[in-house]
């Protein structure tokens, strides 16, 4: 309130106007990029599940982040380009993963003797298993899962005995 009783109005800095709405161009900018990439590029066919399912899929830099994702699915994990679409768009998270994360967990999986032509097979059925941590996380589960399996084992020697 100034000191006559009247309320005292805000004008915006055009400058910052102007800074702003390149701001929100550069994001629409992304958005249409990022959705053309995966419609044409991955091939995902419905890019409304996709954002449903994970709306900040549309903030992620198409070339930065999502090229490179897909590349390493395709290239390093072995994902044909039938089954790279369906696993996106049933777990879109996985496009916001750091490669050099999901290539940890790929080597840890090796170096427990998983053989690197089973990865597109797990990855296909267990797509969150690119999204683990593979130093605290997929340890865990993977001497939970060498119990159980030893266990098994187990139960059927003395069947056989």
């Amino acid at each position: 309130m100034l000191t006559d009783g009247s309320l005292a109005v805000r004008i915006p800095d055009p400058n910052k106007l102007v800074s702003r709405s390149e701001d929100i161009s550069n994001i629409y900018r992304r958005m249409r990029s990022t959705a053309s990439f995966l419609r044409f590029s991955v091939g995902i066919t419905d890019l409304s599940k996709v954002v449903a399912s994970y709306p900040r899929v549309l903030l992620l830099d198409s070339l930065g982040q999502v090229s490179p994702v897909v590349s390493f699915l395709r290239d390093d994990i072995g994902l044909d380009q039938e089954t790279l679409p369906k696993m996106i768009q049933a777990f879109p998270v996985i496009l916001g993963v750091i490669v050099t994360d999901m290539r940890s967990v790929t080597d840890y999986l090796i170096s427990i003797e998983i053989k690197a032509d089973s990865l597109p097979k797990i990855n296909r059925a267990f797509p969150a298993v690119l999204t683990m941590n593979a130093r605290s996380k997929m340890k865990h589960v993977v001497v939970y899962l060498r119990s159980k399996i030893l266990l098994i084992w187990l139960r059927e020697i003395k069947k056989i005995l």
